[in-house]
């Protein structure tokens, strides 16, 4: 995945375990078959970007196909 857009940003995350732990569930939930949505929001400069990033990057690691 070297040159991603997806990954960008990945290896700045620090104290997001319950974020990223709460976008495995969904990612988990989606591949039983369920419909999920997850929704990222808060202010400029708080790393939505970055989870965005670590979570396609789970997605795919997990061979999901992300748009």
């Amino acid at each position: 995945m070297a040159g991603s857009r997806y990954t960008a940003g990945v290896e700045a995350l620090l104290e997001r375990e319950v974020e990223l732990a709460t976008f495995a569930a969904a990612l988990a939930r989606t591949r039983k078959g369920e419909g999920v949505m997850v929704a990222f929001e808060g202010p400029a400069g708080l790393g939505k970007t970055s989870l965005l990033a670590a979570g396609a990057r789970q997605a795919m690691e997990s061979g999901m196909t992300v748009l």
